[in-house]
């Protein structure tokens, strides 16, 4: 599976993003940016638990982890 918020789908979103005057775009290009980073998190997770690369307890700490990444 391939990034959408990120790479050469990202295009359309990062447009709309940056079309945004002001504070309000400088507030949603940072949440983009963390939106990026959370989604390559979710989908590096998402392939190890497939692939059964990593046991139960240690994506569960993982998973946790993540969800502590740039929480506002």
């Amino acid at each position: 599976m391939k990034p959408r918020y990120s790479g050469k789908k990202s295009g359309k979103f990062w447009d709309r993003i940056n079309a945004i005057p002001g504070n309000i775009g400088k507030s949603l290009y940072s949440l983009g940016c963390d939106l990026q980073d959370l989604e390559h998190v979710l989908l590096r997770l998402l392939q190890e638990a497939e692939d059964g690369h990593t046991g139960k307890k240690a994506l569960q700490k993982k998973l946790s982890e993540a969800r502590k990444v740039k929480r506002r």
